[in-house]
């Protein structure tokens, strides 16, 4: 019983103390740290040409991670596309992209329904040096 009323001491102290850090913080303690505006460096490149003539070792590997059933004019992004099309429901591939930059990471890009492109197959994709 003792053992549990120190426990229940402890634990009221530190709630207080906690209570009493925020009530401090909320109030007027975040006023004291300077904010700067961050400096956001110029861009390395200006244009197309530039970034394509010095290519980085990245790598992009697409995953199909399912398939939606559904019209495929409704996933369309182009209104040309979407006059033309059935209207009849089809399989549509869920892609997911991972790429991976030695200097800044991985990135996983999810394209939710989207149809594979043709240009860019279920396989892995590495640029030349």
């Amino acid at each position: 019983m003792r053992t549990l009323k120190n426990i229940l001491l402890s634990a009221a102290i530190l709630i207080v103390i906690v209570a009493v850090l925020a009530g401090y913080l909320v109030r007027g303690g975040f006023r004291r740290f300077d904010i700067t505006p961050y400096p956001v460096p110029r861009p390395a490149f200006t244009n197309w040409n530039d970034v394509l003539a010095e290519p980085r070792d990245i790598s992009l590997t697409t995953f199909q991670t399912g398939v939606v059933h559904m019209d495929a004019c409704l996933n369309s992004t182009l209104q040309a596309q979407a006059a033309d099309c059935d209207h009849v429901p089809r399989d549509l591939a869920v892609l997911v992209h991972w790429i991976h930059h030695p200097r800044f990471g991985d990135f996983l890009i999810d394209t939710a329904s989207t149809t594979p492109s043709r240009s860019i197959r279920p396989t892995a994709i590495t640029p030349r040096r």
